[in-house]
């Protein structure tokens, strides 16, 4: 990635965020193949897609959408920059599909995201945890900021 370093000098963290996202995000990204991207951007678009979809509509919406589809390699990226609280919630989560697995294809997930909430005790349940993944992300944003500045930074 070729962000010119002088712009984040001096920066706070958050400006920093901002700044590489942008760039990340003005690359005008063919999503089906985020795979064939090297690291550091492949990895920051995962997380990126992530933080961008718990912002919005939380954790469920994240695993929901075709961000999901990438669950796997997000939780991978979550463990190789060191955010172990992150990666933690993503093992939680992926315990709460059957068998603890999180299908690759979003018509597959949601498949069983329906077969969960036929037990409806279970499904809130699930819910009301998916709710402490929420407040876990939101109160961590800033060191989920701090370590994707971070870890960005160790590739230049």
């Amino acid at each position: 990635m070729n962000i010119d370093i002088n712009k984040l000098e001096g920066k706070e963290t958050n400006e920093k965020f901002g700044i590489i996202s942008d760039e990340v995000y003005n690359r005008h990204i063919d999503y089906n193949n985020i795979e064939s991207f090297e690291n550091p951007l492949k990895n920051l678009i995962y997380l990126l897609n992530m933080q961008g979809q718990v912002d919005n509509g939380g954790v469920t919406q994240f695993v929901d959408n075709s961000t999901g589809d990438h669950f796997i390699e997000t939780k991978i990226a979550l463990k190789e920059i060191g955010m172990e609280s992150y990666h933690d919630i993503l093992l939680e989560i992926e315990k709460s599909f059957p068998n603890g697995i999180v299908p690759k294809h979003q018509e597959k997930r949601r498949d069983a995201i329906d077969d969960m909430s036929e037990n409806e005790e279970e499904m809130w349940e699930i819910e009301e945890q998916y709710e402490t993944y929420d407040n876990i992300f939101y109160v961590k944003e800033d060191e989920f900021k701090s370590k994707f500045v971070e870890y960005f930074m160790n590739f230049k």
